[in-house]
């Protein structure tokens, strides 16, 4: 039996959804200005991956050193995983 021929479908059909504009403002306004990335702002997050590596006693294999990197951006931007 397909999924689709099962009795619940998991799937809602593309006609039955809508789309919702959000009100919630995602993004600062139009007229602020942004600081210009420097070498130094490009350098942080991997001197951050290497001490987090360190740290938790990691080898620095490129894997590690992106998941060190995703590591240090989810915590600075506050960003929770589980949708907390």
């Amino acid at each position: 039996m397909r999924w689709k021929d099962q009795p619940f479908n998991p799937i809602p059909q593309i006609s039955q959804m809508t789309m919702k504009e959000s009100t919630r403002r995602l993004c600062s306004p139009r007229n602020s200005v942004t600081a210009a990335i420097t070498w130094g702002s490009l350098k942080q997050p991997q001197q951050k991956a290497e001490v987090m590596m360190t740290q938790v006693g990691a080898m620095p294999t490129p894997e590690n050193t992106f998941l060190a990197y995703l590591a240090f951006i989810s915590t600075s931007i506050g960003w929770n995983p589980t949708g907390g």
